[in-house]
């Protein structure tokens, strides 16, 4: 089930990079306003455009008071070498695998399973 327009958001517990504190949604409640970004893979055109249409309008953001978190199911690795390479300054986390395995309440929480797989779907 999807995660609607008023609807209280499922925690989670994500990671940016392996050396550094993981981050998690209940940390910003009642502090700032949370935009979760949720896309595929890295290094890919249509979620490179995202990206940098996100880091463009990061100070609009900013101005409302809320945190952009871009979520994927890639490695710390990978995930850190694009955000380099594109220059963004906002967090890019870790959704769903964890030691090889698919992090099923995260993926379900927010309505992003492949209806014939446990995988995330896009959702474009």
């Amino acid at each position: 089930m999807a995660v609607g327009t008023g609807d209280r958001a499922p925690d989670f517990d994500l990671e940016e990079a392996f050396d550094e504190p993981r981050l998690r949604l209940q940390d910003f409640l009642g502090k700032r306003n949370v935009l979760l970004v949720f896309h595929p893979f890295a290094f890919t055109p249509v979620c490179s455009e995202e990206a940098l249409d996100l880091q463009a309008d990061l100070q609009a953001f900013e101005n409302a008071d809320t945190e952009v978190i871009f979520v994927s199911c890639d490695t710390s690795a990978a995930r850190q070498a694009w955000k380099e390479e594109l220059g963004a300054t906002y967090p890019f986390e870790r959704q769903i695998v964890g030691l090889g395995q698919v992090n099923i309440d995260v993926v379900d929480g927010y309505g992003l399973r492949h209806p014939s797989s446990s995988l995330p779907q896009q959702t474009h």
